[in-house]
């Protein structure tokens, strides 16, 4: 008698429970809402996006996240972020543009119900805030500090990555190239030499000839176009000899 009153005790509580849960009148309404609250271009021109749980709809919110494209209404797949949900707050970050592109950013969420998109924020001309050089320079110059004088480049070499670095030889009317390696992507920002062939990320190895620029000097890059950058160095040391520190001021269009 007492296990049947408790198998129906049991079942009570099960429909009680359930009748709770009222059905939605709209298909939509089991489905999470999201929105878009900003997207803002970082110093490093990355772009960090951050959505808003306005709804968790039916049951809890599994996964909430981003996708981006260059055609508005991107697909849930494409370039797939899935972010930390933080309260009702999520966020990701976003690299790699291209400054000529548009992009599409737009929000989705998930629960065991299915997923549904948020709204779409859009932008162009992705770049991170320009960087101030330490020194005023001419355009497509170069003085080594070797008593040379001023040189004119008559080619500059776009980028090419190999591996994890990229590199560039700019090459001056007479003398040795001038060429640099970078240990990360080149984007606008504030590079270190480094006095090593394999340079770590954010740090760049510049050398001509049998010679290299000592580390710990400046190398400021902006973006001016797809592929294309504004580059200046200013008083950077480099050692002629054991006696002898020279140094080195050029900016240049990369690729001229």
């Amino acid at each position: 008698m007492k296990k049947h009153f408790l198998f129906f005790a049991v079942i009570g509580l099960f429909l009680l429970n359930n009748s709770c849960k009222k059905a939605l009148k709209n298909v939509d309404d089991y489905l999470p809402k999201v929105s878009i609250v900003s997207t803002e271009i970082q110093n490093d021109g990355r772009v960090l996006v951050t959505g808003h749980i306005d709804s968790k709809g039916y049951s809890a919110v599994e996964y909430a996240g981003f996708c981006c494209g260059t055609n508005s209404e991107p697909n849930i797949l494409s370039r797939q972020m899935i972010a930390n949900i933080d309260g009702s707050k999520f966020t990701a970050l976003y690299e790699n543009f291209d400054v000529d592109s548009t992009y599409f950013f737009r929000c989705w969420a998930t629960n065991d119900q299915g997923y549904k998109y948020g709204n779409e924020i859009s932008l162009g001309q992705i770049i991170a805030p320009p960087v101030t050089p330490a020194c005023t320079l001419p355009m497509n110059k170069l003085d080594d500090g070797a008593g040379w004088g001023t040189k004119n480049y008559y080619s500059v070499y776009a980028p090419t990555n190999s591996w994890q670095y990229w590199e560039f030889s700019a090459n001056p009317q007479s003398g040795n190239s001038l060429n640099f390696k970078f240990g990360s992507a080149i984007t606008t920002g504030i590079y270190t030499t480094e006095n090593d062939y394999n340079p770590s990320s954010g740090k760049v190895f510049v050398y001509f000839g049998q010679f290299s620029l000592e580390s710990g000097t400046k190398v400021y890059v902006n973006t001016i176009g797809a592929d294309t950058f504004d580059i200046t160095v200013c008083n950077a040391p480099w050692k002629f000899s054991a006696t002898t520190t020279l140094t080195l001021n050029t900016r240049f269009q990369c690729p001229l």
